[in-house]
């Protein structure tokens, strides 16, 4: 099966650090009156933002007015019910404040997917990927040649990608590197 390193037309790959907390009670009530988001949404918010722009900052990229599409996976730090779509909403409005993208809907965001990824009680975190066209990931097929520094993919189109090589470190996994050389 592809994986998201295999697509050949990924604009942008952060992590948001951090539990996601949904902005769902940021709306009017029937009454009128405005609800604020919750303390923890607050938060969380605010830190997102402030990562976001520092990662913009060392990021920087072409400005975003194709078409794209934005697929984010969310791994929690507790089990329990929640919903991914309203914390996949938290994220995008995050995106917009801190000008990763400058608005988080049509005909500049195609398609949207949040995920849940996981449970991780030491790492909770949004993994977001940035996708040019209007249908998620392209796939492409490993072309790379032996002696090549990058991996190489290609789609049917002749259009090419390359990626780095993944670190022995993350590829082996958790246990300490040493602990593998005997």
């Amino acid at each position: 099966m592809p994986t998201a390193d295999t697509a050949i037309n990924i604009l942008a790959q952060f992590t948001i650090p951090g539990e996601v907390r949904s902005k769902k009670n940021s709306r009017q009530s029937a009454s009128g009156q405005y609800v604020r988001s919750s303390k923890a949404h607050q938060k969380w918010e605010s830190g997102a933002i402030a990562y976001l722009m520092q990662w913009r900052g060392r990021n920087r990229g072409e400005d975003r007015e194709n078409a794209i599409s934005i697929y984010t996976e969310l791994w929690r730090g507790t089990e329990g019910h929640y919903d991914p779509d309203n914390m996949g909403t938290s994220v995008l409005d995050a995106m917009v404040a801190s000008g990763i993208i400058p608005r988080d809907g049509f005909p500049l965001v195609y398609c949207t997917r949040t995920r849940h990824a996981g449970i991780d009680r030491e790492n909770p975190r949004a993994e977001v990927t940035i996708y040019s066209g209007d249908d998620g990931p392209e796939y492409g097929l490993e072309i790379t040649d032996l002696g090549d520094t990058e991996r190489v993919f290609q789609n049917m189109d002749g259009a090419t990608a390359r990626r780095p090589f993944p670190r022995v470190e993350d590829a082996l996994g958790d246990q300490d590197f040493a602990d593998r050389s005997g």
